[in-house]
């Protein structure tokens, strides 16, 4: 690099990271912000040139932290910029409270720009990304009554997007706090950014005067007294539970219940190693619990990115959690699991307590009493079928788009 400057180049950018090298230039939330600083620090002792660096550098205190502390010249922003534009005007502006928080998570942005998965880039926190001439037609002049049923990610960008078209909009959710299951999502390791999902979503909508009705399930009768023009349901969804012999077992218990319960523990057996099974495995693996995953198919995590399940599975073999792929419960019988292995069936246990990590199924009742009494109605997120918050964010923004 000195040679380069001494040949002329105006700057160093300085950036690292493949798969190999545990560094990953598109960082996941599991690595710190700001994490090649530390190497522009050197580049910038070295070299009499400037020094740029990037890497997720979402903070604005971590930007100037790199900036005052001589660790590089400039600071440049990747997906942040892509989760807010505004980002260097909000900081400017001394309106850094309305940053909305890139979460690092790389599913609408670097895998989205895999054309085989996706046409097009998006973003969790920014579903107009791409789609900003959509977002700034003028507001509608027939503005519509419009009910939200559910305030979880979907739920919530969906009364978002419907009100800054102008329509009136009224959201019920039945639990006493808005966000639905991203409360749940970001208690695992390294997912607390999550919890931005729902805070940037919840100040917009009371900035835009939704109706909000917390702790109020939306009911029939009320659809059928309030006369909605549109109804819009995102009830989420259940956990699923598998036909398997003994599954009424009072130790059975569901993920859901196993990352916001203290009777957890301490030797675990999870059923299930998709996504939700290996966060759960790896939230009570970190607190000293002995911890068993059951797996039908050959590799667990897959339905994570590629970049996040390298942390994941890592913590999880430091964490000595026992993984079985390509195997399945048979029967739980007390404190022990009949598991059908490659190996043949194995008698494993005992265990404390046994934790469902199999999937959802969707609650749409509300849908199905509604069609006769609404003239419109529409199911999103996981209520209309069990996936990513991507997806449900993007099905609540583009029905309310075309309201």
């Amino acid at each position: 690099m000195k040679k380069l400057a001494s040949a002329g180049i105006d700057a160093a950018d300085i950036s690292i990271g493949v798969y190999e090298s545990g560094h990953l230039t598109s960082a996941p939330p599991d690595m710190p912000q700001g994490f090649n600083s530390e190497t522009s620090h050197q580049f910038k002792q070295a070299l009499d040139v400037p020094v740029l660096v990037t890497g997720r550098i979402n903070d604005p205190d971590v930007a100037r932290e790199i900036i005052d502390s001589g660790k590089a010249d400039i600071v440049h922003i990747g997906r942040q910029s892509l989760t807010d534009p505004d980002w260097p005007a909000k900081v400017r502006d001394d309106r850094e409270q309305d940053i909305v928080k890139c979460l690092s998570c790389n599913e609408g942005c670097i895998e989205g720009l895999a054309i085989w998965l996706r046409p097009a880039i998006t973003c969790i926190q920014n579903p107009a990304l791409g789609k900003e001439k959509d977002y700034m037609r003028p507001k509608t002049s027939a503005p519509r009554k419009v009910l939200v049923a559910g305030a979880g990610p979907g739920g919530l960008e969906a009364a978002r997007v419907a009100a800054l078209r102008g329509h009136r909009v009224t959201l019920y959710e039945k639990e006493g706090y808005l966000g639905g299951q991203v409360k749940l999502a970001a208690i695992p390791p390294s997912k607390s950014l999550y919890q931005e999902v729902a805070h940037s979503r919840i100040k917009a909508i009371r900035e835009l005067g939704v109706h909000i009705r917390c702790g109020q399930a939306l009911t029939v009768d009320m659809v059928r007294e309030i006369k909605p023009d549109v109804l819009i349901i995102a009830t989420g969804s259940e956990s699923a539970i598998p036909n398997i012999p003994g599954i009424n077992s009072k130790k059975v218990i569901s993920a859901r219940r196993a990352l916001t319960s203290d009777d957890v523990g301490p030797c675990v057996l999870i059923i299930g190693g998709g996504l939700v099974g290996c966060e759960t495995a790896d939230y009570l693996a970190g607190k000293d619990m002995s911890v068993t995953v059951v797996e039908m198919l050959k590799h667990t995590a897959r339905d994570i990115g590629p970049a996040a399940r390298v942390f994941l599975r890592r913590r999880l073999q430091e964490k000595h959690v026992l993984i079985l792929t390509q195997s399945t419960v048979k029967s739980i019988d007390d404190d022990f699991a009949v598991v059908d292995t490659p190996g043949g069936e194995q008698r494993l246990g005992p265990f404390d307590t046994i934790v469902l990590a199999t999937g959802a199924i969707s609650n749409s009742l509300l849908a199905d009493q509604a069609r006769d009494i609404v003239p419109e109605v529409y199911v999103i997120g996981d209520a209309c079928k069990p996936g990513k918050i991507l997806a449900a964010v993007e099905q609540g923004a583009d029905i309310a788009l075309k309201l």
